[in-house]
């Protein structure tokens, strides 16, 4: 199995979970109304006892005995769904440290990105951008310091004409490194 179709199952795997939660909950709640019916029940029975009244044993050890079984049923249950989410994690974890020591999926670099964008002919309405505090217009690059007080700058007033082809910094986050 190739690790795109690792990702596919494990995609399917996780679009499964609300549904099997859904019946999860549904599931357990007829039981704990049904268990809640039995315990009334039983209450009343005990009840009858303590005051004297004469009860069939048979029929408290039949209520008690259900209980018991619907109360199993509730803890197995919830178990079976803790250990589907373990097993879809433990899976998922395992895809993603096998593409992190394998190199199998490629790493964005976003320090590495130029961002340059051309706006064209000038914009009216809009926010001011560069030192200049002019509305966007032709080619502008932003300022590869994510913390850049102005951000984005006209080619013009950064003095560069070419896209640079490596980080490009402001005159003012230059300072600061």
């Amino acid at each position: 199995m190739n690790i795109f179709e690792t990702y596919d199952k494990l995609i399917e795997n996780i679009q499964q979970i609300p549904l099997d939660v859904y019946l999860f909950i549904r599931k357990n709640t007829r039981i704990n109304l049904k268990l809640d019916k039995l315990i009334n029940k039983y209450n009343k029975l005990l009840k009858y006892t303590y005051r004297g009244y004469s009860v069939d044993e048979e029929k408290i050890k039949k209520l008690s005995t259900k209980i018991f079984k619907l109360r199993k049923v509730l803890i197995d249950s919830s178990d079976v769904l803790k250990k589907v989410l373990l097993d879809l994690q433990e899976k998922s974890d395992k895809i993603c440290n096998m593409n992190y020591e394998n190199n199998l999926l490629p790493k964005l670099d976003i320090e590495n990105i130029n961002r340059i964008v051309k706006v064209g002919r000038y914009k009216e309405h809009g926010p001011y951008y560069c030192i200049c505090k002019q509305k966007a217009y032709d080619n502008m690059i932003a300022c590869n310091n994510t913390n850049c007080r102005i951000k984005w700058f006209h080619f013009v007033c950064a003095g560069i004409t070419l896209p640079p082809k490596s980080v490009w910094y402001c005159t003012e986050c230059k300072k600061m490194k």
